[in-house]
C-alpha cells in the first residue's frame, strides 16, 4: 500500500463538471488500494460540508479556504498580491492564485510520511516544489498549450487575438517549463502524452478517466426527436462549438426533422447564445444526476472545432448509451470506433446528416446505442480498471 497525496487547486465534489469527475474517480479508485490525502482549495466556506463523502470514499480530506473568500478586507488584498506578483515577475497570476501560502503548507505537511504527491494542473508546480523527499506526479487534463494555440485561429477582432497571441506564448513557455519539475507526467490520453512528451523527463504515461457505469440498463434504444447538450457554455471553446451548432447546423436539421427538440443543460449562457435559440432550444441548470436527462433525449451533440484533452461529456453519454455526435477535436483521445460507437463529423453539413439520422432511424440509433455502452464497459468501467490504474501509482510511488 502506497501513500498517496494529491493536490488540487478546487473541491471535486460534486463532481458535475469533467475536470472533477476525473478527480473524484481516480480517488475513489486508488482508496480501495492505498493510503490517500486530498488537498485541495475551497471556493467557500460551506464546502466544508462535503468531509462525510471523502469519508465515506476512505479518503483523508484537507480543506484550505481561498485567502480572497475569507472577507471582503483578503479578497482585495489578495487580489493586489497576486496581480502585482504576476505583473513584476510576467508570470501567469495563476501560479500565485493558486498556490497561496497556506495551500503550500497543507501539502507539504501531508508530504511529511508520504511516497507520493501528485498535482493536477501544471500551475500547481510552485507548491510541488516546496515539497521534498517524495515522487513528484502531475496529472495533466490536457495539453493547455494546444488548447491556447488552437483558440488563435476562432475568429477574433484585431485587439482580442494579439491579447491571445501574448497570453499563448506566455503560458505555453511556463506549461511547458512546469513539465520538467515532476518525476513523472500522466496524460488523459495518448494524444495528450504525445504532445507533452518533449518537454517531460521521463515520457509521459496515458491514463485515461475511469467513469461509474450507470447500475440501471443503458439508455432505450427507441428512437426520438430531442438532441441534448451537457457541459459548459461560456468557456470560448464551448461557446463557439454552441454558436456553430445553432446558426449552421441546427437549422439544418429541422428542415429534415420538423418537431426536433434541443436542451442545454448547463451553467447560465451568454446573451448572444440565447440570441440564437429558437423557441425549440430549452436551457436548463445542470443536474446532478442527468439519467432522466439523457434517458429522455436521441443522441447527445459535441460541436467542438477547438479544444485539447479528453471531453468527459462524451465518456458520459456513452457510459449511458446514448449515441454522440462529434467532431475529430471532439472524438480526440477517444479510443472509440467511429460509425458504431462514436459518430464523428467533420464538417457542420455531415453533422447535421448524423443527427438527423439518429433522430429519424431507430436501427441506426441502437446499433450505436449499443456500442456506446460496449465503449464504455470496455474503457471506463472501475470493476475493470481501477485495478490497473492503482497498479500503475504503486510503481510510480516505488520508483
Amino acid at each position: 500500500m502506497a501513500r498517496l497525496v494529491i493536490a488540487k487547486n478546487r473541491l471535486p465534489y460534486p463532481p458535475l463538471t469533467g475536470t472533477d469527475a476525473v478527480t473524484w474517480n481516480f480517488l475513489r479508485a486508488l482508496a480501495a488500494s492505498h493510503d490517500v490525502t486530498f488537498v485541495c482549495l475551497l471556493a467557500s466556506a460551506s464546502q466544508r460540508r462535503y468531509a462525510r463523502e471523502f469519508e465515506d470514499l476512505g479518503v483523508r480530506w484537507v480543506p484550505v479556504l481561498m485567502p480572497n473568500k475569507k472577507n471582503l478586507f483578503a479578497r482585495a488584498a489578495y487580489k493586489v498580491f497576486y496581480t502585482l506578483a504576476s505583473w513584476l515577475s510576467a508570470s501567469p497570476r495563476d501560479l500565485w492564485y493558486y498556490n497561496p501560502p497556506a495551500f503550500r503548507r497543507a501539502v507539504k505537511e501531508a508530504c511529511a510520511d508520504a511516497d507520493l504527491l501528485q498535482c493536477e494542473y501544471w500551475y500547481l508546480y510552485p507548491t510541488a516544489r516546496a515539497v521534498r523527499g517524495v515522487v513528484k506526479v502531475l496529472l495533466k487534463h490536457d495539453a493547455e498549450f494546444e488548447l491556447n494555440r488552437r483558440l488563435l485561429r476562432l475568429p477574433r477582432n484585431p485587439l482580442s487575438r494579439l491579447l491571445r497571441g501574448w497570453r499563448f506564448l506566455q503560458r505555453r513557455a511556463y506549461e511547458r517549463a512546469a513539465n520538467r519539475h515532476f518525476d513523472h507526467v500522466l496524460c488523459l490520453s495518448a494524444v495528450d502524452a504525445a504532445l507533452v512528451a518533449p518537454f517531460t523527463k521521463r515520457p509521459p504515461r496515458p491514463l485515461f478517466p475511469l467513469l461509474e457505469l450507470p447500475p440501471s440498463p443503458p439508455v432505450s434504444p427507441a428512437y426520438g426527436e430531442k438532441l441534448v447538450y451537457f457541459g459548459g457554455t461560456r468557456r470560448d471553446v464551448n461557446r463557439h462549438g454552441l454558436e456553430v451548432f445553432l446558426r449552421a447546423i441546427y437549422p439544418a436539421i429541422q428542415k429534415r426533422v420538423p418537431g426536433v427538440t434541443f436542451t442545454i443543460r448547463g451553467e447560465p449562457p451568454p446573451p448572444r447564445l440565447r440570441r440564437l435559440a429558437d423557441a425549440s432550444v430549452a436551457f436548463a441548470p445542470p443536474a446532478e444526476d442527468l439519467a432522466e436527462e439523457l434517458a429522455s433525449a436521441a443522441a447527445a451533440v459535441v460541436p467542438l472545432w477547438a479544444g485539447s484533452g479528453v471531453k468527459i461529456k462524451i465518456l458520459t453519454a456513452l457510459a449511458h448509451g446514448l449515441p454522440v455526435v462529434t467532431t475529430p477535436v471532439g472524438a480526440e483521445g477517444i479510443p472509440a470506433e467511429a460509425g458504431t460507437e462514436l459518430v464523428v463529423a467533420a464538417t457542420a453539413e455531415a453533422f447535421a446528416d448524423a443527427a438527423a439520422r439518429l433522430l429519424t432511424e431507430p436501427d441506426y440509433r441502437r446499433t450505436l446505442a449499443e456500442g456506446a455502452r460496449r465503449f464504455a464497459s470496455r474503457e471506463l468501467d472501475p470493476a475493470v480498471r481501477a485495478g490497473p490504474v492503482a497498479e500503475l501509482y504503486a510503481e510510480l510511488a516505488s520508483s
